[in-house]
């Protein structure tokens, strides 16, 4: 849904905004070209993102901080763009009140288009951002995970969100689409690309985990101030 909303919105809005140009090169019109083209470029950040990072991924280092930069904030982006997008089309329906345009098939295409990638990506930010909000949000390889008979996954990876002081159970994500940013600690996926429930057992199986790490962690200090 989301990268369709990228493609409708892309598609619609340069295809009608290419021949208001040709036939009328007013001040607004110029606006309002540059404000598609800057939602374009931020409601698609989250895939430009993706493919820079593979891009680079041979010379990962050199550009970490960089990689690093667009992974954190590419999502804020999204959101940011999906919220232009919004303006965009209300702007739009202002415009054509104002100057008593009949509401053609183009010009509703150009509303409704424009609301549904709005919503599509500032949603999808919104909740993703939600998601991650707490420092023990994360990533796992769903197979190094023992078997949770509650949980239906078949993805290579399970977003996880623990609140280790809290006896509910734990918030997850099942990929089920496309995911963008895989590679970084805080992956995307998009409203509609994912099934999320939470799970009691997984709540167990994570205290176990962060024990077992906490436990490694602390011989690994000690073998170090032995060693020392």
């Amino acid at each position: 849904m989301y990268l369709l909303s990228i493609l409708l919105f892309t598609f619609v809005y340069l295809l009608s905004f290419n021949s208001v140009i040709e036939e009328n090169r007013d001040r607004y019109s110029i606006q309002t070209f540059a404000i598609v083209m800057i939602t374009i470029f931020l409601i698609s950040m989250p895939v430009t993102t993706t493919f820079v990072s593979l891009m680079l991924e041979e010379n990962q280092r050199e550009h970490r901080d960089l990689i690093s930069f667009l992974q954190i904030n590419s999502v804020w982006f999204a959101g940011a763009g999906g919220l232009v997008a919004i303006f965009l089309s209300a702007l739009t329906m202002v415009r054509l009140k104002q100057k008593r345009i009949r509401h053609k098939t183009s010009n509703l295409n150009l509303i409704v288009v424009g609301l549904f990638a709005g919503v599509v990506s500032f949603a999808s930010a919104y909740k993703h951002l939600a998601f991650f909000s707490g420092d023990d949000a994360g990533v796992f390889l769903y197979e190094a995970i023992p078997a949770i008979d509650d949980i239906d996954c078949n993805a290579p990876i399970l977003l996880v969100k623990w609140e280790p002081d809290s006896k509910k159970p734990t918030a997850w994500r099942c990929p089920t689409g496309v995911a963008f940013n895989i590679n970084s600690p805080t992956p995307f996926l998009p409203w509609g690309s994912y099934e999320e429930g939470e799970s009691s057992k997984l709540n167990e199986v994570m205290t176990i985990l962060m024990k077992n790490a906490v436990k490694i962690e602390k011989r690994r200090h000690l073998d170090v101030i032995i060693t020392s």
